[in-house]
Parts: C-alpha cells; structure tokens; sequence
C-alpha cells in the first residue's frame, strides 16, 4: 500500500508538476489553500505533509501552528518547500511544530524523493 502524501501550495502549477513525479510512489493529495488542508485533515489520515512557505492567506509555518492545535495527532512528519531561504519562522517550525525538514525550491526529485522517504520511516 502506498504511503499518503499531503502536498499544500497555493499555486496550481506546482500540485500539478508535485503529483506528476511523485503519484507512482505515493498517494499524492494536492491541497490549494492551507485552510482547504486542515479541513481535508479532519476526516482523512496522511503519512506525510509537503506545504510551500509563502501563500497568501496563510504561510506553511502558521499552517503547521494551527495544525498541532487542531489535529495534534497528525504524525510529526512535515515539510516546507520555499524558493527563498530559511528564516527565523522556520527556525521555530523546527523547534515547535515538527518540521522534518526545509527544502528549497526548486527542489529535484531524487532528493526530495529521497527526503519524503526518509521522513516516513
């Protein structure tokens, strides 16, 4: 059975370009909004969530905050992709809201791959 792959971003391109490489190796939900993702949370179970940093309603980090508060019980596995570099948001998501890893877009998919895999185990 495949692991579940939650992916959150804001821009269609990117969910799109995410679940093309990835949905052979994963369940791969897509998400638009991180508002759209804490619904989708509510009732559905995944081993892994991706978010982008910069959105507009909500940054990943402000996402992964609400999240601990409305569903703790999602496992601590969680990543944030970002074209601009780590920062002191980040830094605390590392601290306080079980962020796995940062990686920087655009990422490779080997790499990623090889991080989506190492966060699941």
């Amino acid at each position: 059975m495949k692991k579940k792959v939650m992916y959150v971003d804001d821009e269609v391109i990117n969910l799109m370009a995410f679940e093309q490489m990835f949905r052979k190796d994963f369940e791969v939900h897509g998400l638009n909004s991180a508002t759209e993702a804490l619904n989708y949370l509510k009732d559905n179970e995944v081993d892994l969530i991706v978010t982008d940093q910069r959105m507009p309603s909500m940054t990943g980090v402000e996402f992964l905050k609400k999240l601990m508060d409305i569903v703790p019980e999602v496992p601590p596995n969680r990543i944030i992709v970002s074209g601009y570099t780590k920062d002191d948001d980040i830094q605390d998501a590392f601290k306080n809201y079980n962020l796995y890893d940062f990686v920087e877009k655009p990422w490779e998919y080997s790499q990623l791959k090889e991080i989506l895999e190492s966060a699941m185990q």
